[in-house]
Parts: structure tokens; C-alpha cells; sequence
């Protein structure tokens, strides 16, 4: 009865044959393959025939099902996976390296070329014949614990129930079935036992729960649970699919440090339509989408959304592709075409790090990312020879970013020759021409760029917001007033394109043009509202530059109102300086110390410092001064304290501590007969008034007591006279 009862509890026990899985990626000059074999096992990789073969002792059959999910067959165009060996046949002069990535998972590399003359998996490798070589998965193989599925029973096969209890099997030879079973499960790695056994056998076999439908071990990383699950049998069985799920680390590890490049069947465009009827073909790849039980053909969709993307429609192209869930990696650049021709950003840094493969995605990075955004050099000829096989409508549609591309990589020539391609008596589109005029900037040919640009400005109502920036930028480099026309579209224009990318740039030319015309104020208005609008606004390069032109160039009430504004705190270092400069020299010591008060460091920060005690001085702060002087022993500095020494009076002095602190009553009664005056003058401020009886005495009160007022402040401001602080 404890034989029976094991078998009842290894009944669900479920192994696969011994097979080992495999991934692949493909590589600009390899292709990689990884296996998962028993760990500690021997292995042998050789020359063959067709091409090359692995061997791996424990494993049976390796699993090519899906071997070419991911894979041209550039380079490898069959394999199999029968017979104990994994048979590679190749398609190209190409040689075979492996290694040992982790115990249990093996890495063969197809790479391009000759091999090394040290090779050692250069040697044939001998492959015993088991019988045909055949391309399917291999069967599943369960436990012979119940009947076989194939197996069919009929009534009349079964024998009465009294035979059944009649018949005495011999558990001994089943017990024996078992364990040959398990040890062959075991060796290949897919049951291990488990030390967390109940102290009790389970009081009965709970009803096995249909399992949940396994996911995509190609999207779903495997995660380890915390805490060990409850083991009933002491063994615990796996599929050879779960020895897979690690793959993904040494695929993605690798292609972090890698460049991986598309297929050119993944963007060949102009295969994929036929005919240059757009209606024709949108219709009959919409007719091909259901077919029988109105099941939806996957391929059909594809088809649809890649028809959508020959004739130039990317957001169509993206809703076809809504019509099913299915994803593969040709769906996946479908979608990144589909963004890039409708110039949407989504599309971008997706294809960055292609820009020097030899294929066609070469032409769809650049098309994506902004040169400075690219990660390579790349082949300005061959870019251009490929962007030529497009269909004529989406090179025309493509043609003025490819060519601003070429001007950005300094291709010139290449660039105006691609945009006088198109046909002759053509009118030259806005994009054409917005590019034309940054190739006439190029050459410094700025009157011409200029007029392009201001002919399209007063005669197309089409003008993009690029043409825009782009006039106003050629009229401040050639040192012209811009064009209060231009300024007011320019408001226009940022209200059209509030809240896009765009806006940031927009409001970057605005600001850069208020401070152009010395209209400070409404720069510091567009430098506010701009940086809460786009990601894209330069703030930090604009407000410094603010800062140096009002600095420098406004007149001392303009200077004053935006020095004590908020923006005048959050400047870079070295123009808060220069604010704090001019503040000190038109006698504002407390605002030039906020001003001052942020961190900085390197030669701004000795400025700072000197800047500090200079406003320390002139508010009476001489201790402070010396403080922030600290431990500097310069000409500049010994100045600095020197002449506030002398500025400053005895401290000790009862009417200077008053005069200090501006104790008016207490000077009142000083024997001091200015301090008295000036008392006087503090405590009894009233507003003339004029007096109709007697307008000649009370003209005449009133300039006696103007002369009193006069003489009073005169004779302050030689007593308390400060000698002027050079502030270089």
C-alpha cells in the first residue's frame, strides 16, 4: 500500500522529453545562439557537411520551433534539432565559436568571415545516423502511469469489474516504471527533489486545477517568489521552456553594449505594395483581414498597415495594426515607421544606435533623430543611394528632412541636389524651401536665405513655425531691426502651437528677440510664460542672457525694476555678479546681498566673496566684512577693509549709535547742532501748503526752509561722507 500511495502522488507528474531550448539574436556581424544544457555536461561543436553541429551529452533533441522568430536567414538557413545534434546549416563564409556563458547555458556564435587558425571548432565533427533528419518539435512524453491519449477504449474491450479485482498487478514492475521515469527527468535537469516534505502524507489528493495559460517566456522575465511554495511530493517538475527564461538576461546584457540592426526585410517599403492605386490596395488587404468563422488573418493586418505606410500614412498604418493584439518584431518597426513619417517624437531614440548599419534602417534612423541625437558616423553616399529606392510619393513627402539631415552632417551638395530632384515645373514646397534657405545660411549666404524666407512669410499663409524662427534669427545675425510683422505672427504662431514641442523653440526666438530690441521687460514676460509651457525652452541659457544685456545695456530705472524681480536671484553665478556689481555702484548694498546669496564656486566664488564684504561695508556690517574676508590676504581685499575702516566712526559714541539706528528723539536734545537739525527735519515732515492771504511770505517761508533742508543734508553728507570703493 506505501508503493501504491507514491504513485497516486506522482500521478500529475508531468516531464517533457530531453530537450534542450534555444534562443538566438541576430547581430550586425554575428548571429548568437543559446542553449540550455544539463549543467556539467560534456559538449562537442564541429564541422559538418552542410555546415556546423552540436552535441551535448543528457540532451536528446533541442528545440528549433522557434529558431527564426528573430532571425534572417542570412546567415543560417535551416536547422534541426533530431537526432541528439543540433545540425546548423549555413548560408554564408562564416565560422562557429562557443563558450560556456554560465554553467548551464552554452553560447555559439556564427560570425562573419574566415576563421582563426587555432579554431578549435573547426574540426569535423562526426554524427551518428539515428534515423532521418526531421524539422518538428519534439513529442511530449508523459509518465506511463495512465493510458496513452491515442490510446482508443471501447466497451467492448473492457473486462468485467470482477476480472479488474481479480487481477493482481505487480507493483514491484510498476514501482520500477516510475523510477526509471523520474531518474531520466532528473538527469535532464527538469524534477528536482525538495527538502521541504510534510511531516505527514496529505489526508487526501486534492482535484489538480487546469493550469493558467503560460506566458511568453520571450516578455516575461522570471521572477523568484520569496517564499518557497508548498511541495506535496517532494519532487518538484519544470518544462524545458523554464530553463529558457533566463535566455533573456545574456540577450539583453549583451545588446546594451551592442548595436543591433534591422533586417532590410523589416523596412523594405517599396515591396509592399504593388500597385499605385491607394484605394485599390487598402481595399483588398481590408477584404483579406476576416476569413472563415470571421477569424482575423494576422498576416492580412500586417499587410494592411505596412500598405498604409508605403503610401505615407503612419497614423493610419497605427490603427490597423489595433485591429488584433498580435506583436512580432515586423509590427514593431511598422510602428516606428508609422511615427517617423508623421514626424511625431514617439518615433525617436528608438532607431539612434542603427545609424551605421549597411541596410535600409540606416535611412530611417537618420530620418528619426536629429543628428546630435545619433550614436555613429555615418555613410552620407550610401544614405543617400538607399533613400532613393523609396516610392516616389514618400521620398517626396521625406525628402526636406532627409535633406536638413545631410546639411546637419555638412553633406551641402548632397543635400541641394536631393531637393532639386523633384520635377521641374514642380512648385517647390515650404519645407523645400525652409530648407534651401539653411543651406544658403551654410554658405553664408544670408541675403538670399533671408529673402526666401521673407517672400514665403508675406505670401504664404502656410509658413511653418521653423521658416518663422528661422527669419527672425537671419535678421538679428545681419544686424537688422526685426520686423514688428514678424514679432506679432510670431505671438500667433505660439498661440497656435501652445503646449507642443514647438512652442519651447518659438518662445526661445521670442525671447531672444525682445532682448535683441532692448525690450527687457516683455523678455522677462516670454521667459516666464515659455519655460512653463515646453520641456524644450532653454531657461537657464536665456536668463543669463537677460542678465548680461540688461546689465550692460539698460538705463538705470529699467536695471532697478528687473533687479528686484525674482529672476534676478536665479541666475548663474557669474551674471548674478555682475548684477550685483551694478546694484552695489548705484548705492542698493541689501538687494545686491540677496542677490549674492546663492552658492557658487571656482572664480565666481572669489568674486562673490569680495562682492559679500563690499556690501557688508557699505551697510555699516564691517565685522561681517572681515569675516567673509577670512583668510585672504590680497591687495583687493585689504582695500576692501581699509577703506570701510575708515568710512565708520567709533562705535562708542552715543549720537553715532543713534545717527545709526536712527533714534530721532535721542538726537534731538545732542549737542551736536547738525545731528539736531537733521532730528528735526526727520520728526517734522508735513507737506507745504501755499496760503492765498499771504502768498508772497508763505513763497518765501517755504524757500527758507528748502535752503535749511539743503544745508542740513549737505552738511550730513560731508560728515558721513564714504569714500568710493573700487569695485575691480
Amino acid at each position: 500500500m506505501r508503493a501504491f500511495a507514491f504513485i497516486l502522488m506522482l500521478l500529475p507528474v508531468i516531464v517533457r522529453a530531453e530537450t534542450a531550448s534555444i534562443r538566438t539574436g541576430w547581430h550586425p556581424t554575428f548571429t548568437r545562439i543559446v542553449v540550455a544544457i544539463p549543467q556539467g555536461s560534456d559538449w562537442q561543436l564541429g564541422r559538418v557537411q552542410e555546415g556546423f553541429a552540436l552535441r551535448v551529452d543528457g540532451v536528446d533533441d533541442f528545440d528549433t520551433a522557434g529558431f527564426f522568430s528573430r532571425l534572417p536567414n542570412d546567415r543560417i538557413q535551416g536547422a534541426d534539432g533530431s537526432n541528439g545534434f543540433l545540425s546548423l546549416d549555413l548560408s554564408c563564409n562564416c565560422h562557429a565559436t562557443a563558450f560556456l556563458w554560465k554553467p548551464d547555458r552554452l553560447v555559439v556564435d556564427v560570425r562573419d568571415g574566415n576563421a582563426a587558425p587555432d579554431n578549435p571548432f573547426e574540426s569535423a565533427l562526426k554524427m551518428s545516423a539515428q534515423g532521418s533528419r526531421e524539422r518538428n518539435s519534439p513529442p511530449q512524453v508523459v509518465l506511463d502511469l495512465l493510458p496513452r491519449p491515442e490510446t482508443r477504449v471501447t466497451l467492448q474491450d473492457l473486462s468485467p469489474l470482477t476480472n479488474v479485482a481479480e487481477a493482481k498487478p505487480d507493483l514491484r514492475d510498476i514501482e520500477a516504471q516510475i523510477i526509471q521515469s523520474l531518474t531520466r527527468a532528473a538527469d535532464q535537469g527538469l524534477l528536482e527533489l525538495s527538502d521541504n516534505l510534510p511531516a505527514s502524507p496529505p489526508a487526501a489528493i486534492e482535484e489538480a486545477s487546469e493550469p493558467e495559460p503560460e506566458e511568453s517566456v520571450a516578455d516575461v522575465p522570471r521572477q523568484e517568489s520569496e517564499a518557497e511554495p508548498t511541495v506535496r511530493s517532494g519532487v518538484r517538475a519544470f518544462s524545458s521552456a523554464d530553463l529558457g527564461i533566463d535566455l533573456a538576461a545574456i540577450l539583453t546584457e549583451y545588446n546594451a553594449q551592442s548595436i543591433d540592426c534591422w533586417p532590410d526585410n523589416y523596412v523594405q517599403v517599396d515591396s509592399w505594395a504593388g500597385g499605385d492605386d491607394f484605394s485599390e490596395d487598402i481595399s483588398l488587404h481590408r477584404s483579406r483581414i476576416y476569413g472563415e468563422f470571421d477569424r482575423i488573418d494576422h498576416d492580412a493586418v500586417t499587410d494592411l498597415a505596412r500598405t498604409f505606410i508605403y503610401y505615407g500614412f503612419g497614423r493610419e498604418a497605427l490603427q490597423a495594426l489595433e485591429i488584433d493584439t498580435e506583436k512580432t518584431a515586423e509590427r514593431e518597426a511598422i510602428v516606428v515607421l508609422a511615427y517617423i513619417i508623421d514626424d511625431d517624437a514617439a518615433g525617436r531614440q528608438q532607431l539612434s544606435t542603427q545609424i551605421e548599419c549597411e541596410g535600409l534602417i540606416a535611412v530611417w534612423a537618420l530620418l528619426s533623430n536629429p543628428v546630435a541625437d545619433l550614436k555613429g558616423h555615418p555613410d552620407p553616399d550610401r544614405l543617400v543611394r538607399q533613400f532613393k529606392t523609396l516610392p516616389e510619393h514618400l521620398r517626396t513627402h521625406l525628402t526636406p528632412r532627409f535633406a536638413e539631415r545631410l546639411v546637419a552632417l555638412g553633406e551641402v551638395d548632397s543635400a541641394e541636389n536631393l531637393l532639386s530632384g523633384g520635377p521641374v515645373d514642380a512648385e517647390p514646397s515650404v519645407e523645400n524651401i525652409v530648407v534651401s534657405a539653411e543651406i544658403s545660411t551654410t554658405r553664408g549666404e544670408l541675403e538670399d536665405a533671408q529673402d526666401a524666407l521673407q517672400d514665403l512669410a508675406e505670401n504664404n499663409s502656410r509658413l511653418t513655425p521653423e521658416a518663422l524662427i528661422k527669419l527672425i534669427d537671419l535678421q538679428m545675425a545681419q544686424k537688422q531691426p526685426v520686423d514688428p510683422a514678424m514679432m506679432a505672427l510670431l505671438e500667433t504662431k505660439r498661440f497656435e502651437y501652445r503646449s507642443r514641442p514647438i512652442d519651447g523653440d518659438l518662445a526661445d526666438v521670442e525671447v531672444r528677440a525682445r532682448i535683441y530690441e532692448n525690450q527687457f521687460m516683455k523678455a522677462l514676460d516670454t521667459l516666464r510664460l515659455g519655460s512653463a509651457n515646453s520641456d524644450t525652452f532653454p531657461k537657464d541659457s536665456l536668463s543669463d542672457l537677460l542678465a548680461e544685456r540688461v546689465t550692460e545695456t539698460a538705463d538705470d530705472m529699467t536695471f532697478l525694476t528687473y533687479a528686484f524681480e525674482g529672476e534676478a536671484t536665479e541666475i548663474s553665478p557669474r551674471q548674478g555678479n555682475l548684477v550685483a556689481q551694478r546694484l552695489l555702484t548705484l548705492g542698493f548694498p541689501d538687494r545686491a546681498s540677496e542677490v549674492l546669496a546663492s552658492a557658487a564656486s571656482g572664480e565666481d566664488m572669489r568674486e562673490r566673496r569680495y562682492l559679500r564684504a563690499m556690501a557688508a561695508v557699505a551697510i555699516d556690517d564691517f565685522d561681517k566684512a572681515k569675516t567673509i574676508l577670512s583668510g585672504i590676504t590680497s591687495e583687493r581685499a585689504n582695500t576692501i577693509l581699509s577703506e570701510g575702516q575708515e568710512a565708520g566712526t567709533d562705535p562708542k559714541e552715543p549720537s553715532v549709535t543713534a545717527w545709526r539706528a536712527g533714534d530721532w528723539s535721542r538726537l534731538a536734545s545732542d549737542e551736536d547742532p547738525l545731528l539736531r537739525d537733521a532730528s528735526t527735519l526727520a520728526l517734522n515732515q508735513t507737506s507745504p501748503s501755499p496760503d492765498a492771504d499771504a502768498p508772497l511770505r508763505n513763497g518765501r517761508a517755504l524757500i527758507e526752509q528748502s535752503d535749511l533742508t539743503r544745508n542740513t543734508l549737505d552738511g550730513l553728507l560731508d560728515r558721513f561722507e564714504r569714500p568710493a570703493i573700487d569695485l575691480n
